[in-house]
């Protein structure tokens, strides 16, 4: 009996044992440092690199001389200028014919200048002081009194001058001086100060302010102060550059051949009779708006007066046009005309899919109205503003959607609808 239990004693123990030894756990291995752990490489791909903005090409323009700029005053003064439609035979076999416009220009060595247009009536009839500088030994820019800034070149014997709207002008008879005044070198010019616009527009590179109209306005401009300007299309895909003038605060701007608009074989920054202004760091032409260099990183803005002088149409949103995704745009309204009061109707938002052919859109679907607000005739009296917030949720996707936006308001004795139409990638 006492052999049996002593058997069970030891059994039980043997037991014991084996559970406490299962149960101690293993020691825990010492971390690897970070320097010996293996590199993991991600399988999510890198993000891609942003493209990087185009510059401008670098500006290798060689000092010109005193002797060459002595040179170009002697011709400028020497002749009075005129195009050839100043020398169209009007006699013909059918009868007189309606007068061109003849354009005449005169430089005279003591400062003073005359522009003339004339046609079957004056269109131009300008007279004031005058000055130029040489960017090459070929060309520079003619400043005038009034803010004008007049882009030219000689080839040979004439005068390329406002290239794109007036083109070449011929030497006519030889220009009369008095004594005195025959005498007077480059030197006798008075400094001619350029207008702050003119200013304003060369001292930065102006970016797009909105994602419209990519297909055919560059996303970046800048203007230079020998009369040249430099265009980037949708991030350097394409680019041109181009000569530009002022008269008065009218932009004529003559791009150079190119390929940047697959409608036309020359893309161009804007109208040949544009009248933009600048406001808020804003450069606005009819329809498209650029930031200065340091505001572009602002929220996106579209702008428009349709029939100018009106009402002004001002779009604020930030991000892109996503299908489905509502875009808030805070929309501000202020009349611009000095004396006439306007009274708001309706605004108005349509999306229309369009398709691209060879060179042209055309439209794909029928167009939809993505918001209308009516206004119920608000007054808005000569500088005043009214303010609304608006959203556009885009229910159709495409490289190439058409966005129209239309204000209609009225005046005492008429009804204006302005429509302005924008193409906009919507993902």
């Amino acid at each position: 009996m006492l052999k049996a239990t002593l058997v069970l004693i030891f059994l039980a123990m043997v037991t014991l044992i084996a559970a406490c030894t299962a149960a101690t756990p293993s020691p825990v291995p010492a971390a690897t440092p970070i320097s010996e752990r293996p590199t993991i490489t991600s399988t999510v791909p890198a993000p891609t690199p942003a493209t990087p903005e185009p510059t401008k090409p670098a500006d290798n323009r060689k000092p010109v001389s005193q002797t060459e700029d002595d040179k170009m005053f002697d011709f400028l003064t020497r002749n009075l200028w005129e195009d050839s439609k100043c020398r169209v035979n009007l006699t013909r076999a059918n009868g007189p014919q309606l007068q061109p416009t003849c354009t005449r220009f005169e430089f005279r060595k003591g400062g003073a200048y005359s522009w003339t247009a004339i046609s079957d009536v004056p269109e131009i009839m300008k007279n004031g002081r005058w000055n130029f500088r040489l960017t090459d030994t070929q060309s520079g820019v003619i400043f005038l009194d009034d803010g004008s800034v007049i882009a030219f070149s000689r080839e040979v014997d004439d005068l390329i001058i406002l290239p794109g709207w007036l083109g070449t002008l011929m030497p006519s008879k030889e220009t009369q001086y008095g004594t005195k005044e025959a005498l007077l070198t480059r030197d006798s010019l008075r400094t001619i100060q350029p207008s702050t616009f003119y200013k304003e527009l060369i001292g930065t590179s102006w970016h797009k302010a909105n994602d419209f109209d990519l297909y055919r306005q560059p996303d970046l401009i800048t203007f230079n102060d020998d009369g040249r300007f430099f265009a980037s299309y949708r991030r350097g895909e394409c680019t041109h550059e181009g000569y530009w003038s002022l008269s008065g605060r009218r932009l004529t701007p003559h791009s150079d051949p190119n390929e940047c608009d697959f409608r036309t074989a020359k893309a161009s920054i804007a109208a040949g009779n544009s009248y933009p202004r600048i406001q808020d760091s804003l450069l606005v032409f009819y329809s498209s708006s650029y930031y200065a260099d340091d505001q572009k990183t602002r929220e996106k803005v579209f702008v428009f007066d349709r029939y100018g002088g009106t009402i002004e149409v001002k779009g604020e949103y930030s991000g892109t046009f996503v299908k489905d995704v509502p875009v808030p745009v805070h929309i501000t309204f202020r009349n611009t005309n000095l004396t006439a009061s306007y009274d708001l109707e309706q605004f108005s938002i349509t999306q229309q899919r369009l398709k691209r052919g060879s060179n042209s859109h055309s439209s794909d679907g029928q167009q939809l109205i993505l918001n209308a607000t009516d206004f119920n005739g608000i007054r808005l009296a000569p500088g005043d503003t009214h303010e609304t917030d608006v959203t556009i949720t885009p229910t159709i996707s495409g490289e190439y959607v058409f966005l129209g936006v239309d204000l209609r308001f009225r005046d005492s004795r008429h009804v204006f609808s302005a429509p302005v139409h924008y193409v906009v990638e919507i993902k």
